[in-house]
């Protein structure tokens, strides 16, 4: 579940990366900066699920070791 998450928010950042670079064309920073503080947000979001994620598959390798 974890793993679907974390793509999800890659997903997201990437999608609202190239909106923002196509609004920054178009119509200038006034629009662009919207979706790029969403952009942010979804790159936070990415980066705390990577973490988790690895950090459950290495609980789950340690747990296992003492089974």
């Amino acid at each position: 579940m974890i793993r679907i998450l974390e793509i999800s928010w890659l997903i997201i950042a990437l999608i609202t990366a190239i909106i923002a670079v196509y609004q920054f064309f178009i119509e200038g920073w006034e629009s662009a900066i919207w979706m790029l503080g969403i952009t942010l947000i979804a790159i936070v979001m990415y980066n705390i699920r990577h973490r988790q994620r690895i950090r459950f598959e290495k609980q789950d390798r340690d747990a296992a070791k003492y089974h």
